[in-house]
C-alpha cells in the first residue's frame, strides 16, 4: 500500500516522493551514496563511477536497499508493491541481469533522465535472486521520473514491461494499464462547480461538488485516481513566494493518500499504515520527509561534501513530536 507522485515544476525541476505504507518500520533512514562509493552488482558488474544518490533505504551489509531515491541529475525512482503480477526470471545472456533490490541503484547509477532509463530498461532482465537467505525478493514495480516524464517498469510474464506514465503517479497492483483505463471513469471530475443542465436547475448547497464521485477508499486503484486528481489541481498558496511552499503543497497532496493506523487490516490481521512520506526537491537535491510519529517536515541535503565522501552517510528518520503549546 504505497503511492508515488511526480510533480513537474515550471523551472525544469521536479518534486518526487512517495508514501511508504507497511505494517512496521524496518529501520530505514535517509542514505546518501557518494559518487565514488561504487556498486558491485550480483551479475558481477562493478559500477565504480556514478552520480551521487540520496533517498530512503535500509543498509544491509554495507549495501543501501533504496525504497525511493534520486541522483544528482534529478532522475528519481521508487519501488512499490506488486504482489500478484510480478514475475522475476533466471539470468539471461542477452540482457543486463539485475536483482529486484538492485534496480533503483542500477538505473540511478547509469542514467541522467527518463529517456536514458527507458533505453537501459529495454535490455534489462529482473532476476529472482534474493539479497540473502533472510531477505527474499519483494514483488515490485517501479516509477522512474524526471522533470519532463515518468515511466513505469513492471516485471511480468512477458518480460519487463515499460509504460509512459502521463499521470505521474503510481500505486500498487493491478498493473499500470488497468490504472490507466480505470482513470477514464472519473473524466468528469473538476474542482469547479457542476454546470450541466441538471445543475443549472437545482440549488447547489456546497462548494466542491464538481469532485463528487472522487473515490475516498484506500484501495490502490482509488489512491491512484485521488493522487492524480490532487496532483493535477492543487496549487501552492499565491500569497507566499517561498519555494518551500511547493514542498508543503507536495505533502498536502500526499496527505490525501496516506493510511492512518488501524484504518486497514490485511489478510493476515496486520495493520499497514503510512510509516513515512517523502519529497525530493531536485532543484537543490534535498530529501524532505515526515513520519507517522513526527509530522514535522525534516530534511537532508545532498551537499558537495556528502557527494564526495568515500562512505555512505546515513541519517535516522526516528523521532516523535507532540503538540506545541502556545500558552
Amino acid at each position: 500500500m504505497c503511492t508515488a507522485i511526480n510533480y513537474k515544476r515550471q523551472n525544469s525541476k521536479n518534486l518526487f516522493g512517495r508514501t511508504l505504507d507497511v505494517v512496521a518500520s524496518c529501520g530505514e533512514g535517509v542514505v546518501i551514496t557518494p559518487r565514488d562509493h561504487g556498486f558491485k552488482m550480483r551479475s558481477g558488474e562493478i559500477i565504480s563511477k556514478h552520480p551521487a544518490i540520496i533517498g530512503a533505504a535500509v543498509v544491509k551489509d554495507g549495501v543501501p536497499l533504496y525504497y525511493d531515491a534520486a541522483n544528482e541529475y534529478g532522475l528519481s525512482a521508487a519501488a512499490l508493491n506488486f504482489p500478484i503480477s510480478s514475475v522475476y526470471n533466471e539470468p539471461r545472456e542477452d540482457c543486463c541481469n539485475v536483482a529486484s533490490f538492485e534496480l533503483i541503484r542500477f538505473v540511478l547509477s547509469k542514467c541522467k533522465n527518463v529517456d536514458e532509463a527507458r533505453k537501459l530498461l529495454l535490455r534489462t532482465n529482473v532476476t529472482s535472486e534474493a539479497f540473502s537467505g533472510t531477505l527474499e525478493p519483494t514483488p515490485l514495480h517501479w516509477i522512474i521520473s524526471d522533470a519532463h516524464n515518468s515511466i513505469v517498469a513492471e516485471p511480468m510474464a512477458q518480460g519487463l514491461v515499460l509504460n509512459d506514465d502521463r499521470f505521474n503517479v503510481l500505486t500498487n497492483e493491478p498493473p499500470f494499464e488497468y490504472h490507466a483505463k480505470h482513470v477514464s471513469l472519473f473524466a468528469n471530475l473538476t474542482v469547479g462547480q457542476p454546470n450541466g443542465a441538471l445543475a443549472q436547475k437545482t440549488e447547489l448547497y456546497s462548494n466542491g461538488m464538481g469532485a463528487i464521485g472522487l473515490p475516498g477508499d484506500l484501495s490502490s486503484v482509488s489512491r491512484f485516481v485521488r493522487a492524480f486528481f490532487f496532483n493535477e489541481y492543487c496549487e501552492s498558496l499565491p500569497t507566499k513566494s517561498d519555494k518551500n511552499m511547493e514542498v508543503e503543497r507536495f505533502f498536502e497532496v500526499a496527505s490525501k493518500v496516506t493510511v492512518p493506523y488501524g484504518a486497514v487490516i490485511d489478510a493476515n490481521g496486520k495493520k499497514p499504515f503510512t510509516v513515512y512520506t517523502s519529497c525530493i526537491d531536485t532543484s537543490d537535491m534535498t530529501y524532505y520527509f515526515r513520519t507517522y510519529g513526527n509530522t514535522m517536515i525534516r530534511a537532508v541535503r545532498l551537499s558537495q561534501k556528502e557527494a564526495n565522501k568515500k562512505t555512505l552517510s546515513v541519517f535516522s528518520m526516528d523521532g516523535e513530536t507532540g503538540p506545541e503549546f502556545l500558552n
